[in-house]
């Protein structure tokens, strides 16, 4: 994570122009975190409707295994971020970085970075396996 130390959001995600990039049980207020998007770069509450990028945020394992398949399956999704509350968080409830790991790759996704979202939340970007 120290690659990207200081480095804005927007380029830790790797949110670029014309993206559309969902966001999905974010925390209240969230979006606002964003100072300005690329051109043509669009945030969508709710991560409804076509998206290249959707940025999920999970806080507990009940969640994770309830969503993962229909997440996972979404057409056309190229980048998937799942978030999860750092064990110094108020919202943490023993979430890791181990079981959001596994249950993307037991969908058939590849994990290829971690990123530090803020002091609450880390998060694991995935790819489609190849």
């Amino acid at each position: 994570m120290d690659a990207y130390a200081g480095q804005p959001l927007l380029q830790k995600l790797g949110i670029k122009s014309g993206m559309r990039v969902g966001l999905l049980d974010a925390p209240q207020g969230f979006s606002d975190t964003f100072e300005a998007l690329p051109e043509g770069a669009q945030l969508v509450d709710g991560g409804i409707g076509a998206l290249d990028m959707l940025l999920w945020f999970i806080n507990n394992q009940d969640v994770l295994d309830q969503g993962i398949a229909a997440v996972t399956q979404r057409k056309g999704l190229r980048f998937l971020w799942i978030a999860w509350p750092k064990k110094g968080s108020p919202q943490h409830a023993g979430l890791t970085q181990p079981a959001v790991r596994q249950a993307g790759l037991s969908n058939g996704w590849v994990d290829y970075k971690i990123c530090s979202i803020d002091a609450d939340w880390s998060a694991l970007l995935f790819a489609r396996r190849r």
